[in-house]
Formats: C-alpha cells, sequence, structure tokens
C-alpha cells in the first residue's frame, strides 16, 4: 500500500512532543516536508525525518509543492485562521488543532471552504479526552 506524503506546518514543542513520535511510527505516512521558521527547527525536522525531508522557511511554498498530499497544522493559536484557509485552499487533506478562528465570520468563511474543498478536513480533538 502507498503511503501518504505529508506536510508538517509547524514544529514546537507540542508536535515535538506529540506528533513526532507518532509520525515515525506510522508505516503508511511519511513526512515528506517540514515548515519552520526558524533554521534550528528545520534543522531538528531533517534529524527526526531523515535528509530526504524537504525543509521550508514558508509554509507556503510547503502547500504549493505538488508532492505534498496531506498536511497536519501544528501552530500558534493566533494564527490558526490565516494558515488553515490557506491549507484548505491548496487541494490538499487537512489535520489541524482547534480553534479555526477567533471570529464567528472566519469560522464560517473556513467551514464553508473546508466543505466546497472535497477533502479531508479532521480536527486534532486529542484533550476531549483529557
Amino acid at each position: 500500500m502507498e503511503r501518504v506524503r505529508l506536510g508538517l506546518v509547524g514544529l514546537g514543542e507540542w508536535p515535538r512532543q506529540s506528533y513526532v513520535p507518532i509520525l515515525k511510527g506510522l508505516d503508511r505516512v511519511e513526512v515528506t516536508a517540514v515548515a519552520a521558521r526558524s533554521e534550528a527547527t528545520r534543522q531538528y525536522a531533517k534529524q527526526q525525518f531523515g535528509e530526504r525531508v524537504t525543509l521550508f522557511a514558508d509554509h507556503r511554498e510547503l502547500l504549493q509543492d505538488p508532492r505534498i498530499e496531506a498536511v497536519t497544522l501544528a501552530l500558534p493559536n493566533a494564527i490558526h485562521a490565516e494558515i488553515l484557509e490557506e491549507a484548505v485552499g491548496s487541494g490538499k487533506h487537512v489535520f489541524y488543532e482547534p480553534p479555526i478562528a477567533h471570529s464567528g465570520e472566519a469560522i464560517s468563511r473556513i467551514l464553508g471552504a473546508m466543505r466546497a474543498s472535497g477533502r479531508i478536513m479532521w480536527p486534532d480533538l486529542e484533550l476531549r479526552y483529557v
């Protein structure tokens, strides 16, 4: 069975502790690219996912990469709306962390785009069980 080529946007402390160990253990997922602002974080990504991972300083470049089939967004709440909306518009499947946005208008707009995308949009609801 083919592996899903995943792009990871954001690699702060939370994704390092929770997503990285899981992603490394999934046989059907290949972390193909990582977008992170700092060079140190990009080098950490290379250490974790290997020399073949493509590194981007700008998430928009990752979203434009045609090799990437799905993206995981692991970002601070304040920038969820902007980057989630861009990810939804990229034509990729999206795994994202709530909140979608901080205004009703933005939430409605993004939910509409999600419904129209024809792609899988999956929220990370792990804190639901805590």
